[in-house]
């Protein structure tokens, strides 16, 4: 998987996940990575409030790279 779009996941997810037990928020140490590979990821989100925990599976269709690489 490529840098950019696992940073792009954890960054959505610590800005739009709210805990469904507190409605707390969470941050860049409430995420774990479980899993991931080419097309998909798993993290464990734990709520720093109320440390109920969540899991996320996210899937990443194929898509071309090239735009995606330097002329550099």
């Amino acid at each position: 998987m490529l840098y950019v779009v696992l940073k792009t996941i954890i960054e959505t997810s610590i800005v739009q996940y709210t805990c469904q037990s507190c409605q707390g928020k969470v941050n860049e140490s409430s995420i774990n990575v479980t899993h991931a590979n080419e097309n998909a990821i798993d993290l464990t989100i734990t709520c720093p409030h109320c440390a109920s925990g969540t899991q996320i599976h996210a899937e990443i269709a194929n898509m071309n790279h090239e735009f995606l690489q330097s002329d550099e």
